[in-house]
């Protein structure tokens, strides 16, 4: 099982401070610190690090028939196992420091579990409830928790891609705000970093305007 947590350092202003950013790969055996010191060898420690995002799930939707334990096991592993294991690395370097901010990154299906989304929405519910508990514990330490409800469709290669599939050439000209913009979604992660501490958000959700929900 492979778990990414990608962090988006060319979205981030030039006024911030010098910034490092990996994308790391943890498995789920063996000393999980250590996969995630690794990235960081040779530019910056872990020690100084201000910030984790986890960004990982597999959006699967298969028809409850369809979905083996496998599928659902692996689905609650990278989503929900993943989120908890970076989360927890994080905050082993930012509590000691008394700073730092974890951002968790959710989707509809955090929210409710539409048809065929049995094995993906447990695993988002699961991560939401992790959020929800590391943010009252770590808050008042001074660590500012959030999770983000990025609620429809990104437009990014892979989504445009399965769109094509699916409609064809009409994906090339879709209605104004039929999708989430990547420039948007790392507005809001860059607003919910440099918040203050008498006005942290935990919970926010990102759609389009013409979003239905």
């Amino acid at each position: 099982m492979v778990v990414t947590r990608r962090v988006l350092v060319g979205s981030i202003p030039d006024t911030a401070p010098v910034t490092h950013g990996s994308q790391i790969n943890s498995g789920n055996t063996g000393p999980y610190g250590a996969v995630v010191d690794a990235p960081f060898s040779g530019t910056i420690s872990m020690s100084q690090a201000w910030l984790d995002a986890h960004n990982a799930g597999s959006n699967v939707n298969k028809p409850l028939l369809d979905t083996t334990e496998k599928l659902f096991f692996k689905a609650w592993e990278l989503a929900c196992y993943g989120g908890f294991l970076t989360g927890r690395e994080a905050a082993r370097y930012m509590v000691p420091r008394g700073h730092g901010t974890i951002l968790f990154t959710g989707a509809t299906a955090s929210m409710r579990g539409g048809p065929g989304f049995a094995a993906f929405a447990s695993a988002k519910f699961g991560l939401r409830a992790v959020a929800q508990s590391m943010a009252r514990e770590l808050g008042p330490k001074n660590i500012h928790v959030a999770h983000l409800l990025i609620d429809g469709g990104v437009d990014s290669e892979a989504i445009r891609k399965r769109m094509r599939a699916r409609i064809g050439d009409a994906v090339d000209s879709l209605p104004p705000n039929t999708l989430i913009q990547t420039n948007a979604i790392a507005e809001a992660y860059w607003n919910l970093c440099t918040q203050p501490t008498y006005g942290w958000t935990h919970e926010l959700d990102l759609r389009t305007a013409i979003e239905r929900w």
